[in-house]
């Protein structure tokens, strides 16, 4: 940022003011916590290895050069070189028992702790592939192309081939069939075979007629002029609706001739 400004400079004095105000700048701008541009800097790369990561590929490789060392004092190395840092001394009386248990305990450590590697990587690669799937799909597909591993010459021969399977085919083999199968094939004698069927015409046109009936119904059923009329819309009785159909049944029912029932005179 600083080198536009300085180039555009004329004398010592805009120098001085610009400089001046880079450093007033960087200083405020460390007391608000802002970020500076990283233009020119090494940033961090996103696809760099976690450091759990790199810790777990240490042991690997610890315990594998302590796995080699005590092989090597089980194969009867007894300097003192062979197996140092094992713990194990000459003096133990079951030094290859210990010896063995402490090697198995050892790659059991090693293949969970690479299974645990491979399950980050395949988490890692189907999360990547997902979002580059998301952005371009395009590109995800060139990524997943594999390159022709054949060379550009002639293919093999079609007459070798051909004589390779008719000789892998024609070459007897003798099965070791057990005594189940004998007991299997003389229980199977008995059973009659079934006659040879023979399907013609005729019998799928017969299969096929219940079929045909039933289509035709539903095309008959669908161009009727019955299901071609809109359904009637049915309206829901307002309030004002059903106030006029009760005065009406009530002039209705005055209207019926009814015996006169005399009044009662007062006293």
């Amino acid at each position: 940022m600083l080198v536009t400004y300085l180039e555009a400079s004329r004398d010592l004095c805009d120098t001085d003011s610009i400089l001046f105000g880079a450093a007033v700048a960087a200083y405020y701008s460390r007391i608000i916590g802002a970020k500076l541009p990283m233009t020119g800097r090494a940033t961090k790369q996103s696809n760099a290895i976690p450091a759990w990561r790199k810790r777990i590929e240490d042991r690997i490789v610890k315990a594998r050069a302590l796995i080699g060392r005590l092989t090597s004092f089980r194969s009867g190395n007894n300097r003192p070189r062979a197996f140092a840092g094992t713990n194990i001394s000459l003096s133990q009386p079951d030094t290859t028992q210990k010896l063995t248990e402490r090697i198995d305990d050892l790659k059991q450590k090693i293949a969970a702790w690479g299974k645990r590697i491979r399950r980050f990587t395949e988490r890692s690669r189907r999360f990547n592939r997902n979002r580059l799937f998301q952005s371009d799909h395009k590109r995800l597909y060139k990524s997943l192309e594999q390159p022709e591993v054949c060379g550009a010459g002639s293919g093999p021969d079609q007459a070798n081939i051909i004589a390779l399977w008719q000789g892998l085919w024609s070459e007897p083999v003798n099965h070791s069939e057990g005594p189940w199968m004998e007991v299997v094939a003389s229980q199977s004698v008995s059973v009659t075979l079934m006659d040879p069927v023979t399907i013609t015409l005729e019998d799928v046109a017969e299969a096929m007629k219940p079929w045909l009936i039933l289509k035709k119904r539903k095309r008959d059923l669908s161009t009727s002029p019955a299901n071609t009329q809109q359904p009637r819309k049915q309206y829901a009785p307002s309030k004002m609706n059903r106030a006029n159909a009760f005065d009406i049944m009530r002039g209705r029912s005055s209207s019926l001739s009814c015996p006169s029932i005399p009044n009662e005179q007062t006293q």
